[in-house]
């Protein structure tokens, strides 16, 4: 047998085995089909079941992210206090608190601050569901979920200090238009919250105080969740009863 008859031989052996290999890699993971319309088709699952996987992972990061913060919650700025702010207003007033409109003299940058009286706090056993507004929002990193940025205290009070959002809130937005919402932004504001509520179910988490007054509205139009007093994480079951008497 000449050279040429032995290269020969030898590339017909390479293609049949080549062939084998990608007949074997096929049926092993049933990826590839002879037909186009039916590997279309598979490339579509596979992009439909990767975009379910980040997604998965997306909520995975989220809920490790926010389990981690809350087993380190923020601890009171031991080097800030009142007087390092400007205080200008008072924009809203609750049971146990009240949110003022202030001015950080340092970066001149404005914030709103939920003033707590302590002896109140205590006198009406709110001491644990201070506790864990700020925990779970320290925690939180949503855009539909106010920032809690830091908080202090001093003999008196406790302060926490908030992103300010300038925009009113939906009670107020209610009263204004007195025929009620559109249909277009009925469902925008619903998908809002229902982000909102998504991520706080996915960390375990229950609000229990929802209610036009506690939806703000930022400067972009989109809704943002506040007032955490009444929320709590919750594995199973929980069996208190709060909110506000209507």
């Amino acid at each position: 047998m000449n050279m040429a008859e032995s290269a020969k031989r030898e590339k017909i052996k390479s293609i049949r085995l080549t062939k084998n290999s990608s007949e074997n890699l096929n049926s092993h993971f049933g990826f590839l089909s002879s037909k186009r319309d039916s590997k279309s088709t598979n490339n579509s699952d596979i992009s439909i079941e990767m975009t379910e996987n980040v997604e998965d992972l997306k909520r995975f990061e989220n809920h490790r992210s926010f389990s981690r913060k809350l087993k380190t919650p923020m601890k009171s700025n031991p080097f800030l206090q009142v007087n390092d702010f400007s205080l200008i207003t008072t924009l809203g007033e609750g049971s146990f608190g009240r949110v003022i409109l202030a001015c950080l003299k340092t970066n001149k940058k404005f914030y709103a601050i939920k003033v707590m009286n302590k002896e109140h706090l205590i006198q009406y056993n709110q001491k644990d569901h201070t506790f864990n507004e700020k925990n779970i929002l320290s925690s939180c990193d949503h855009p539909n979920i106010i920032k809690l940025y830091t908080c202090f205290k001093d003999n008196s009070y406790i302060y926490f200090v908030l992103e300010l959002l300038c925009q009113s809130d939906l009670f107020s937005l209610l009263k204004r238009q007195k025929n009620g919402f559109e249909e277009n932004q009925a469902r925008f504001y619903a998908a809002n919250l229902f982000l909102a509520f998504e991520y706080l179910h996915q960390n375990d988490v229950i609000y229990r105080d929802l209610k036009p007054e506690n939806i703000l509205i930022g400067s972009n139009g989109y809704l943002k969740l506040s007032d955490f007093g009444f929320a709590k994480r919750v594995k199973y079951k929980t069996y208190t009863i709060c909110g506000t008497p209507g």
